[in-house]
This record gives structure tokens, sequence and C-alpha cells, in this order.
């Protein structure tokens, strides 16, 4: 008799626990600037990871997008600086994607510290996480 309603309780909670969303994380977050002699060139990277994944033809697939503003140290907003989507898909499950950012920023650009905000979207779980990074603009 314990049988029977120990059966049923375990199945219950498999499935439960098996359609757990993800909650997308980001990390590892690094933004630095090379002076050009005429302007900047600022390299961003980061992780991430935990993201929803599509199973479908025995291959995982994931899709993230992400757009990159720019906090000027005279606190403006650029908005929108940078902008792309990733899609990946293999046979095993993807742990973690790197992302990189590459932004070319002219002579207008004030020496001084600026903040890098970037904003990811997980498009299969329609999660929006957002990464503040700072780095800075010399000119040595």
């Amino acid at each position: 008799m314990k049988n029977l309603i120990i059966i049923p309780l375990l199945a219950l909670l498999f499935f439960a626990c098996e359609g757990e969303p993800r909650n997308i994380e980001l990390g590892n977050a690094e933004a630095f600037a090379f002076y050009l002699g005429d302007g900047w060139e600022l390299n961003a990277s980061l992780f991430a990871r935990n993201f929803e994944l599509k199973e479908a033809d025995d291959q995982y697939h994931y899709k993230i997008s992400y757009s990159a503003s720019l906090v000027t140290p005279s606190l403006d907003t650029l908005k929108n600086i940078d902008n792309d989507t990733l899609e990946g898909e293999g046979i095993e499950e993807p742990f973690e994607t790197e992302m990189e950012l590459q932004i070319n920023l002219d002579s207008n650009f004030e020496v001084g510290k600026y903040k890098l905000l970037i904003e990811v979207l997980d498009e299969y779980s329609n999660q929006t996480v957002l990464l503040e990074k700072d780095f800075t603009l010399s000119d040595e």
C-alpha cells in the first residue's frame, strides 16, 4: 500500500523539477580601451550561463541577444552603441558561452571614467539581465 503512495509522489517530484526555468547569469566581465591616437578601441568580454535551451533533432539550441550602452563621465547615457544576437547549437548541452564586444570610440569622447552597461536577453526564456562594468579612457 505504501508503494502505491510513494510512486505517484516520486513521479510528481520528478516532473515538477524537470520543468524548472533557468535563470540566465553573467560573469567574468572585463572592459578596457586602447588609445589609437585618433580615438579608442573598447574591448569587452563576459560569459553567459544557465540560459534556456531548446532541444531539436538531437541537438541543443540557444539564442541570446545583447545591447550595450555607455555612461560617460558627465553621466550622459549613449544607448545601444552595440548589439548582436548569438545563436548556437551542439550535441552536448552548453555550460556557458562567451560574448565579446569591440566598439570604436572616436576622438570626441573625453578622457575619464566610463561605465559599460550590457543588457542580455535570453530569447527562449525572455529573461533579461543587466551587467555593469567600469573602465577608463586614457590617452596614455
